[in-house]
């Protein structure tokens, strides 16, 4: 696969999640108490499965990206939790998506069949969408919620860009793309199926406390 073609996937799934992203409604709070949950069970295994592979890659230069990259997220988990717990929510009221689990249990999958190199479409995923989503709506998002509410949300979209940089600059020196458009594709829907699954949770719980 070119340059090109991935550069193309990557705008065509960036659209999808802001679009996503924005029409979930993470200014209501139930809808985002249910994103900063599902967002706290996924980075809890962020720093293992990065981790996991470094261990894996076959190229030293990318496996010493991955084992920074998992540094630099050593942690993130408890900013969501965190978040949370200042508007009042509890963890235990959450369980974990199938979609949720799927966005780090997929990378296990690439490095067991020697494809380390593909984890990078899950980063371009995750990452683009917090470098490149619309930065007004991340300000209204923290206006609605107080800046205290929004620490995982103000971090990623500050950081993520220079790490969506990073990544690129990496992937410049692989020759085959394939599985990074597949992994990138993938990540994209789970991620997608997660934030629908956020907002009829939320939608759910509404109808709960009204009955």
């Amino acid at each position: 696969m070119r340059n090109q073609d991935l550069e193309l996937v990557f705008k065509n799934c960036i659209n999808e999640l802001s679009e996503e992203f924005k029409e979930i409604n993470l200014l209501d709070k139930q809808v985002y108490l249910s994103w900063l949950a599902q967002t706290y069970f996924f980075t809890s295994h962020s720093e293992k499965t990065l981790k996991y592979i470094s261990s894996k890659s076959q190229n030293n230069d990318e496996s010493q990206r991955w084992s920074d990259h998992a540094t630099e997220e050593q942690g993130h988990e408890n900013l969501a939790l965190g978040d949370l717990k200042r508007l009042n929510g509890n963890i235990s009221d959450y369980q974990e998506f199938e979609e949720t689990a799927m966005l780090y249990r997929a990378q296990y999958y690439y490095c067991a069949i020697n494809k380390s190199h593909a984890c990078f479409g899950w980063i371009l995923a995750l990452e683009g969408l917090a470098a490149l989503i619309d930065k007004n709506h991340i300000a209204k998002i923290i206006e609605t919620h107080g800046k205290r509410a929004c620490k995982f949300i103000e971090v990623h979209t500050n950081e993520d860009p220079e790490h969506l940089d990073s990544a690129f600059e990496a992937i410049s020196k692989i020759a085959d793309k394939e599985m990074i458009i597949e992994n990138l594709i993938s990540s994209t829907y789970f991620y997608k199926r997660m934030l629908q699954r956020v907002k009829e949770k939320a939608i759910e719980a509404k109808a709960l406390e009204a009955a």
